[in-house]
């Protein structure tokens, strides 16, 4: 199976608004996933908020690692 990567930016004004979003995004991907594809959320960045506190990374999956995704990016989808 193949695998590609999307990046979102997504501006919110509330951690209320953001918890939203995020179920909101999470169904999206269950909807969409079938025998042929399988999406799922890896990774959630925090940028650099208004207030310049700093960039955090937190993995949803625990057992994905960013070894992992360094994998998945060098895969060439032939395995």
């Amino acid at each position: 199976m193949k695998t590609k990567y999307v990046t979102v930016k997504v501006n919110y004004d509330t951690e209320e608004t953001w918890d939203i979003t995020l179920q909101e995004v999470e169904e999206i991907f269950q909807m969409m996933n079938n025998l042929k594809r399988n999406a799922s959320i890896i990774n959630i960045e925090q940028g650099i908020n208004q207030d310049s506190s700093k960039l955090s990374l937190s993995f949803l999956n625990q057992d994905y690692s960013e070894k992992d995704m360094e994998e998945d990016y060098y895969d060439d989808g032939q395995n």
